[in-house]
C-alpha cells in the first residue's frame, strides 16, 4: 500500500506546479515506474484519484511508463535488461552469470504535466 505515500506525493508535486504557473486545473500526469520501483499503477491510478478528488487534479488523465531493470555484470561487465522481472533466475545475457548489480529499474518520477 506505498503507492498511497507515493501519490500523494505526486498529488503535492503537481499541484504545487499547477499553482506556480497559473493553472486552473491538470488534465494529465505522465510518470515514468521502473519495473522495480514495486508501483502497481492500477493501484496507484486507484489512490490517485480517492486522494485528488478535491483539489484541481480531479479529472486528471495518468499515464504510466515502464522503465526496463539494467543491470551489469560482475563477471564480464555487459549490460542485460529485463522487461518482466518474474524472470528467475536473473542472469547475464552474455556470460549465463547470475553475479548481477542493479543501474536502474527503481525509478518513479514525473515525466511531465498538462495543464490549463
Amino acid at each position: 500500500m506505498h503507492e498511497l505515500a507515493v501519490m500523494e506525493n505526486i498529488l503535492e508535486i503537481a499541484v504545487d506546479f499547477a499553482k506556480k504557473n497559473g493553472a486552473k486545473e491538470i488534465k494529465q500526469i505522465n510518470l515514468s515506474i521502473g519495473v522495480f520501483s514495486g508501483i502497481i499503477p492500477k493501484y496507484a491510478s486507484q489512490f490517485f484519484k480517492m486522494i485528488a478528488k478535491d483539489t484541481i487534479a480531479k479529472n486528471v488523465k495518468l499515464e504510466f511508463e515502464s522503465l526496463p531493470a539494467r543491470f551489469i555484470c560482475y563477471e564480464c561487465s555487459s549490460e542485460t535488461e529485463y522487461e518482466n522481472i518474474s524472470v528467475e533466475p536473473l542472469t547475464c545475457s552474455s556470460c549465463g552469470s547470475e553475479k548481477l548489480r542493479l543501474i536502474s529499474g527503481r525509478e518513479f518520477r514525473i515525466q511531465s504535466l498538462e495543464i490549463v
